[in-house]
């Protein structure tokens, strides 16, 4: 009876031993996984538009100054979706003064609205690569002919500054290519959503005509 006596109270030491040390592993593994709660969904990419008005006092194109002594207004219209964009500009010159018009006219005139569709793809973290197209409608005191070009380049960004490279192929009635070489920084400023924006670029054209650049 005492051996029986005692054989029970080690089994039950023993049980309870077990119990505890498996409630104690299920504590500790429950502790140690903590249930993570479902991860929601990225919010649908969305379609972004923009409309914006740019004033200057001269109309400046790839170096050519295409105005004097007036003010210039740049409306422009952009829409952008999954690297897709497409944008329409216009320049409405105060008082024109072309020194390249073919006639010397004045007065107030609406004389060029471009029209640009072009996609950007990221290739690798930073990296941008981006061809399109742009239709040039020109003012017929401007130009006989309106432009086609093609461009092609890319954008790399670096923690305080981008840079990058385009090249523009005349495909219409004026055959050339410019060259253009970039860098640029952006800067958030501390008030209502401003930003102080620097850029510096070079270019070069080359043309298969001298009629556009005749010196």
């Amino acid at each position: 009876m005492k051996r029986s006596f005692i054989g029970w109270v080690t089994g039950f030491f023993l049980v309870v031993a077990m119990a505890g040390f498996v409630g104690g592993g299920l504590s500790q593994a429950c502790a140690e996984e903590p249930v993570k709660p479902p991860e929601e969904p990225a919010p649908p990419e969305k379609p972004t538009w923009t409309l914006q008005t740019d004033v200057y006092n001269q109309y400046v194109f790839r170096g050519v100054a295409l105005s004097r002594d007036s003010a210039v207004l740049q409306p422009s219209f952009t829409g952008a979706y999954k690297g897709l964009t497409v944008n329409v500009w216009g320049n409405f010159d105060t008082s024109e003064k072309n020194p390249f018009g073919v006639q010397k006219r004045r007065g107030p005139r609406w004389n060029e609205t471009d029209f640009t569709i072009s996609y950007t793809y990221e290739v690798i973290k930073s990296l941008n690569l981006t061809a399109g197209f742009i239709y040039y409608l020109l003012d017929k005191n401007n130009s006989a002919f309106d432009q086609r070009e093609i461009y092609g380049g890319f954008g790399y960004k670096l923690p305080w500054f981008e840079f990058g490279f385009a090249a523009y192929r005349e495909v219409g009635d004026f055959p050339g290519t410019y060259l253009q070489w970039y860098i640029t920084r952006s800067q958030e400023l501390p008030w209502y959503g401003m930003s102080l924006d620097l850029w510096a670029s070079w270019g070069a054209e080359l043309s298969d005509s001298n009629i556009i650049f005749p010196f």
